[in-house]
């Protein structure tokens, strides 16, 4: 029981989300809680360095009090918001660092870490936010994809967002690399062309998917 009250989640939803990409990547690709090691200032929660791409994660997330459970509709879709204001932030913030600094000196586990330098060199940069829980009502996703949309053209980096159960399911349903960033790769596009984001859904029947979208561009225009 004491396990699932969790008043600062923050460390303990980094290190799940490592255990969601060893589904994908090697243990050797996958760096946390990365700091620079000039000013000791954070970088990034999770860095995945692939064979083409890498991958900056940011994770926010609340605690699991019986306070925040109580809270109403309205004021947990409001600290979804801000969850995902505060994420693409810090990812604007470790993006650029990463951009003037291509061989990014690094420390390893934390502000006391090991000093490392990891290279990124043609790579392509990639950020994702994972918050807390996503709300499907058009005009709270409307918002987050407001605030993703200004961060991409910001950065000119594809960047995405996803709460956990979603990262949940995209590493269940790829397999490799290549499969999960054109997961992501799929999910910017969408964003990028229709000016606002969608939610993949995997294992759906043929067909079944676009008549799903379908009916939801009919409900949201009706």
């Amino acid at each position: 029981y004491s396990s699932l009250i969790r008043k600062n989640p923050g460390n303990m939803q980094e290190v799940d989300i490592v255990r969601l990409l060893l589904r994908i990547f090697p243990s050797d690709q996958i760096f946390l809680n990365l700091f620079t090691q000039s000013k000791k200032r954070e970088l990034v929660d999770v860095l995945v360095v692939g064979k083409r791409h890498a991958l900056f994660i940011e994770a926010k997330d609340s605690p699991n009090t019986e306070e925040i459970l109580r809270l109403d509709l309205a004021k947990k879709k409001s600290k979804s918001l801000k969850q995902l204001e505060e994420a693409n932030r810090q990812l604007k913030s470790g993006i650029k660092f990463a951009k003037r600094f291509p061989e990014m000196p690094v420390l390893v586990g934390g502000s006391n870490g090991e000093n490392r330098t990891v290279s990124l060199q043609g790579l392509q940069l990639v950020g994702l936010a994972v918050i807390k829980e996503l709300f499907e009502d058009n005009e709270t996703f409307d918002q987050y994809s407001a605030l993703t949309l200004k961060l991409i053209r910001d950065l000119q980096t594809p960047c995405v967002f996803l709460d956990y159960p979603d990262l949940n399911l995209y590493t269940r349903h790829t397999t490799d690399e290549e499969s999960f960033m054109g997961a992501l790769q799929q999910l910017y596009s969408i964003g990028c062309s229709n000016q606002r984001f969608g939610r993949l859904r995997f294992g759906l029947p043929p067909g079944i998917k676009e008549q799903v979208e379908a009916a939801r561009r009919l409900d949201s225009t009706g």
